[in-house]
């Protein structure tokens, strides 16, 4: 997830917000990961491109969703970085213009009980899913202040990270933390007119899901503890992006929008037994 991150400046209809060098007429600006085929549009230019078949995020994501906004009226650019690589983020942001709406989506899980854990993959886990997070986060929230932005930074969290799970000690602990990260933030950020937000998701369908998924007995007992009886999809996510990167949640903030189809209220014995 850590190589799929893009900086997306689309140039459009805005929403009128004052700048320190005048009216805005700066463009908007939004970093997003784009590791599957995420698209995360900027509140006045929804981004959903129809991908091809054989479209991989690995192979050419950046360069693809750039074109489409661009086709579209709006002006695009991207940057490829490794969210983990401290000092070549710091370079990126330290060089960029400063960001209205920020989405952490970079994260990883390597299950395993506790007992089991090695040390190595614990620190792994935590590094991308809490440190990668609060090292951007402090970066681009200095630019947003420093340009006096009140703007939108989301964090993708999980259900995960309201409740517990066997196999999940590690995972559960990073989610919390990015729980406790966010409302905290909040606190902070909020008479500087930023809000800090999460969204967390169910089980998705992804290419880092897909192993666990090709267990026949493993999908079914995940889709058993949805009601709605279906695994997310990635564009079940879009909405809750919009959502939370325009000013139609402009009093939410410190808040967890859950996209769970209820499961997080209705998991199954079977489903805990099995770890998910």
């Amino acid at each position: 997830m850590t190589q799929h991150d893009i900086e997306l400046r689309p140039y459009g209809p805005t929403a009128g917000r004052e700048h320190p060098t005048g009216p805005a007429k700066r463009p908007k600006t939004l970093t997003v990961d784009l590791h599957n085929h995420m698209r995360t549009p900027e509140s006045d230019a929804l981004v959903k491109p129809h991908l091809p078949q054989d479209f991989h995020p690995s192979v050419g994501v950046a360069s693809y969703l750039t074109k489409h906004v661009n086709n579209q009226g709006y002006k695009a650019s991207y940057e490829v970085l490794d969210v983990s690589m401290e000092d070549e983020v710091s370079n990126f942001i330290n060089n960029s213009a400063p960001f209205d709406i920020l989405i952490n989506n970079a994260g990883t899980n390597r299950p395993a009980k506790l007992i089991d854990t090695k040390i190595e993959d614990f620190v792994y886990v935590m590094s991308l899913n809490v440190r990668s997070v609060i090292s951007l986060t402090r970066l681009v929230v200095k630019k947003m202040l420093d340009s006096n932005i009140k703007g939108s930074i989301i964090n993708v969290s999980s259900q995960m990270g309201h409740v517990g799970g066997p196999n999940r000690t590690t995972y559960c602990t990073s989610k919390f933390a990015i729980e406790g990260f966010t409302k905290s933030l909040a606190i902070e950020l909020g008479p500087e007119g930023i809000r800090v937000n999460t969204i967390c998701p169910t089980f998705i369908k992804t290419p880092m899901t897909e192993p666990f998924l090709k267990d026949d007995d493993f999908k079914k007992a995940t889709i058993g503890m949805i009601p709605l009886g279906r695994l997310g999809e990635v564009t079940d996510l879009m909405g809750p992006f919009v959502f939370l990167a325009s000013d139609a949640s402009s009093l939410m903030t410190g808040s967890s929008v859950l996209v769970d189809g209820l499961s997080l209220i209705h998991i199954s014995e079977p489903t805990r037994r099995r770890g998910i």
